[in-house]
């Protein structure tokens, strides 16, 4: 039978390019070195890890403890992923590592701010996961239309910052 053997080797070779799909790279200024190695999460970062619903992340990055951090972080990882506009692999790749940072600030917004601000920052956590899981599995028409409603999203959160 030959099939299953064909069937076999087309799995492997999927298996293959996903599990390659994240791969590890050099940690730029300022980033953590703790990178985490693809292979050991099967490029998926959004799957289940040791606890159940647990998120595996390819990158460790620093909480946000205050809000000039935020700022910064907030300002800065806006304007990579925003400055991004080839979206070819080598940008989403960017971008993907991007959205670990741009996370923790939002992250603390939302758990910081009151009102209004609290809801915008909720709201903007959605669509910069979005952005996150179009730019790690390298679709560029997604991650196009993710990143066009966050840059809206931004700009009007950023000037009450």
């Amino acid at each position: 039978m030959k099939a299953p053997k064909i069937f076999s080797l087309a799995f492997a070779v999927i298996f293959g390019l996903m599990t390659s799909s994240c791969e590890k790279s050099e940690p730029a200024a300022g980033e953590s070195a703790n990178a985490v190695d693809a292979e050991s999460v099967d490029g998926n970062d959004h799957a289940e890890g040791g606890e159940e619903g647990e998120r595996i992340k390819h990158l460790e990055v620093p909480e946000v403890t205050n809000a000039d951090d935020a700022k910064k972080v907030f300002l800065e990882r806006t304007a990579e992923i925003t400055g991004k506009k080839a979206l070819d692999t080598q940008e989403l790749h960017e971008i993907h590592m991007a959205t670990y940072h741009l996370e923790t600030a939002v992250a603390y917004y939302a758990e910081n701010l009151k009102g209004k601000k609290k809801k915008a920052a909720e709201k903007i956590a959605v669509v910069v996961e979005e952005v996150h899981l179009s730019s790690e599995g390298f679709k560029p028409e997604e991650a196009k239309k993710h990143i066009a409603e966050f840059t809206k999203l931004a700009e009007a959160f950023s000037a009450g910052l």
